[in-house]
């Protein structure tokens, strides 16, 4: 299957502003409240899941399509 090119400029567009969010989402949460290496370690895991739910979301495009 292959992709529109504006597909090959939205996925990866919405998955960097996604993971941007996040990051700063938790960076306003608990920046200040905990320690810098805690707020990393928490950025990293908000990302991973982030992650592997636009990789789920993006594989279920690709199976309807088909």
């Amino acid at each position: 299957m292959k992709l529109a090119p504006s597909e090959w400029v939205a996925y990866p567009l919405a998955i960097i502003v996604a993971l941007l969010t996040a990051n700063y989402t938790v960076h306003m949460f608990v920046g200040g409240l905990v320690s810098e290496q805690v707020e990393t370690e928490i950025k990293w895991g908000i990302s991973g899941v982030l992650l592997l739910v636009i990789a789920v979301m993006a594989w279920d495009v690709f199976k309807r399509r088909r």
